[in-house]
């Protein structure tokens, strides 16, 4: 049986830290203006700023707000960041009329942070990347290390159902660099953020027909419990002490020189104040309903008016192929009443409060 022997040897030496590369990503949210209305003759820059607020020049209007363009940096807080972004950029319609071959001009610009957002013109002008226009040390909050992106876009001659991008265009990839260095080898990475907005022709509201009650039968002094209620197909019912023939006329809208398929939001008053000649005595509608023209029918079957800064009372698709028409009714509540409720009411003698109807394209 042989044997042997041998020496077991190790050396132990302390750790050397290892080398780590810091990560570095990002979330991102795509830059979207409103709906915009845009008659033939407009033109001009619309703006978006980087707390989403919009601005408009002569002719062109739409929703007060946007969604700005956003990327959420998540890196190594308090290192050394730098923030480039690529600047005027080209936005294609990708729909409508025109085609593909619409360009307009499309200036960018970025804050870090929400509490140095602001409207249209707001912030560091993107100059290209790895032109830094933005250097700081990454802060610990995620409101406070977003990039916050807001445009110019420079809207002339825009078409009618034109639905703009940068991401359709050879010359509109926008691209955001982040980069960080400082206390380790420097990492970056690069982001591509698009934009979105439509241009649709404003609508034309051409009145068809007043709403009329026609003559209402009184029995002794108004008060509560005294209704008419009129149907958006014209159609009265009658309760308490009022009477009448039952038939009188829905007040009625025409929509014209809207965008085919186009949805529109519908907004209208919920009340509305009818007086007396001398304006001394009023009644007033209210429960106001409104219905599409293949929708009409008796009071309380159509969509309810939440008033013209309220939530919209219902969507409307437009269609080429159709009238495009709305009808209204409501309720004359003689718990509303004040005064000598005898003659002729209308929302036209003096203090009347007339029925204000708005249309907004989504």
């Amino acid at each position: 049986m042989g044997r042997l022997s041998f020496l077991l040897i190790a050396s132990l030496l302390p750790m050397l830290p290892k080398a780590v590369n810091a990560q570095l990503a990002v979330t991102q949210v795509n830059l979207d203006m409103p709906t915009i209305e845009a008659p033939a003759a407009a033109s001009g820059t619309v703006g978006i700023g980087t707390n989403g607020s919009m601005s408009y020049p002569g002719g062109y209007s739409g929703g007060p707000s946007g969604t700005p363009g956003q990327v959420l940096i998540n890196g190594t807080v308090g290192r050394r960041t730098l923030i480039s972004c690529q600047r005027d950029k080209t936005a294609r319609n990708v729909g409508g009329a025109g085609g593909n071959l619409d360009i307009e001009n499309f200036q960018i610009f970025v804050v870090l942070g929400s509490a140095n957002t602001g409207g249209p013109g707001v912030g560091a002008t993107c100059n290209g990347i790895d032109n830094n226009v933005i250097d700081v040390s990454l802060p610990a909050a995620a409101s406070a290390r977003t990039i916050y992106i807001g445009a110019n876009l420079a809207a002339n001659n825009v078409r009618a159902g034109g639905n703009y991008r940068l991401s359709n265009h050879p010359n509109g990839r926008f691209q955001i660099k982040v980069r960080q260095q400082g206390g380790g080898p420097p990492v970056e990475i690069t982001v591509t953020v698009d934009f979105s907005s439509n241009f649709i022709r404003p609508l034309t509201l051409t009145p068809l027909a007043d709403l009329d009650f026609a003559d209402i039968e009184v029995g002794g002094t108004v008060g509560a419990g005294d209704q008419a209620s009129i149907g958006t197909n014209g159609s009265i019912t009658y309760a308490g002490d009022f009477a009448g023939s039952g038939s009188g006329t829905a007040g009625a809208v025409r929509l014209s020189g809207g965008v085919n398929g186009t949805t529109y939001e519908i907004y209208c008053d919920a009340t509305a104040q009818l007086r007396n000649l001398a304006g001394t005595s009023f009644i007033t509608m209210n429960s106001i309903q409104v219905a599409p023209e293949t929708s009409r029918g008796a009071f309380g079957t159509g969509a309810l008016c939440n008033g013209i800064t309220g939530a919209a009372a219902t969507t409307f698709v437009f269609q080429n192929t159709t009238r495009d028409d709305l009808y209204f009714g409501g309720r004359l509540d003689g718990a509303t009443a004040n005064g000598t409720i005898s003659g002729l009411f209308s929302t036209s003698h003096p203090s009347g409060n007339s029925l204000d109807i708005l249309v907004v394209g989504q």
